[in-house]
């Protein structure tokens, strides 16, 4: 009891009633009991009444941990503490990490609750690269809902690498461009990996989630940042690899694929390319349609400097047209979300053309 006392510092607790501070330095023994319903009323009473330092949830963290382990249904309570707690001191739980790795045996809402914890746990770089070597088996898994969730995640971690590079770099005094030259590696190694899981997936749901997600990462990488340090912009991102010309294309496949005309079973007319493209690429959700019209948008404005993929203009001219085309063959069946893509898609091509004319 002596050790547990002495994780409420006289600093933090100065300001509380005795009886109070007497109720949280007395229940801090129980996180080391063998019950389980024991140490998680511990820690609500700390979480809810107590004192938010760091040494408290730190205690409260490894508590919760010791008793995760522990038949399933008691596994699912505790993990639910654990993930509503991580958010607010990601810290406690960060020694802990492996023990959040999805197990084979593990139940499917187990999974996806383990997920929204590693994702919360991306608060340094060696975190980071240690949960998206986890995320490369979790995306392939047969479990399609978690697959999914695992896609959304790597979307997640992307972004949070930016905040977290950047972050490392302002307080440890780095160059802010090189960090954040780490942080688009790591948005282009999942958007590499993303392209390869769409070309060898059949399921639309997973296609689907690898669209959007590759939205999300494209949209990150086409942002302008600006160097607070150095007061510039950050430099165009270096794509050696060409990853992003590689996902466009992707996209565009599907896009056509998806809009495409359904083919009539009662026909007997051969079509090879349309054989060609079904066996290529499969029909996306609708959200996933409203994420590529609009990356493709974003790719039509963007200046011959920065876009990923500089083809001749009279192509993409032709992608241009035939984008629209598609779009307005199919438009009276569209979902709204769709429909204001494609709307916002033609006035982006409406004032290309009037700023070329001028």
């Amino acid at each position: 009891s002596t050790s547990n006392a002495g994780v409420l510092d006289a600093d933090e607790d100065g300001d509380l009633d005795e009886d109070h501070k007497l109720l949280l330095q007395s229940s801090l023994p129980l996180l080391k009991s063998r019950n389980s319903a024991v140490v998680l009323a511990v820690c609500s009473l700390q979480y809810y009444c107590g004192v938010a330092s760091i040494k408290t949830r730190s205690a409260l963290g490894k508590a919760l941990v010791r008793i995760h382990r522990d038949r399933r249904e008691i596994q699912y309570v505790v993990l639910v503490s654990i993930r509503t707690l991580v958010k607010e001191c990601p810290s406690a739980f960060s020694p802990f990490l492996n023990d959040f790795f999805v197990k084979g045996m593990d139940p499917s809402f187990t999974r996806m609750i383990k997920l929204d914890i590693l994702v919360s746990l991306c608060i340094d770089p060696a975190a980071i690269e240690a949960i998206l070597t986890e995320l490369r088996t979790y995306v392939r898994h047969n479990d399609r809902a978690f697959a999914c969730a695992s896609i959304r995640a790597v979307g997640k971690i992307t972004e949070l690498a930016r905040v977290v590079y950047d972050r490392r770099a302002f307080t440890a005094g780095l160059d802010a461009s090189s960090a954040r030259r780490e942080a688009n590696i790591i948005a282009l190694n999942c958007l590499s990996g993303l392209v390869t899981l769409s070309e060898f997936s059949r399921n639309q749901l997973v296609v689907g989630e690898c669209a959007e997600t590759m939205q999300r990462i494209l949209a990150q990488l086409w942002s302008r940042g600006y160097d607070s340090i150095n007061g510039t912009d950050f430099e165009i991102v270096t794509d050696p690899s060409r990853v992003q010309e590689r996902a466009l294309k992707r996209l565009l496949l599907i896009l056509v694929r998806s809009l495409s005309p359904e083919e009539d079973d009662n026909t007997d007319e051969e079509k090879p390319e349309h054989d060609k493209l079904k066996t290529r690429t499969v029909r996306v959700p609708g959200n996933a349609i409203s994420s590529i019209v609009w990356v493709i948008g974003e790719w039509f404005i963007l200046s011959k400097a920065r876009s990923p993929w500089n083809i001749d203009l009279e192509k993409k001219a032709c992608i241009q047209l035939e984008t629209l085309r598609l779009l307005s063959r199919c438009f009276p069946e569209l979902n709204s979300g769709i429909k204001l893509q494609a709307v916002h898609l033609a006035s982006k091509m409406l004032l290309m053309v009037k700023a070329n004319a001028h």
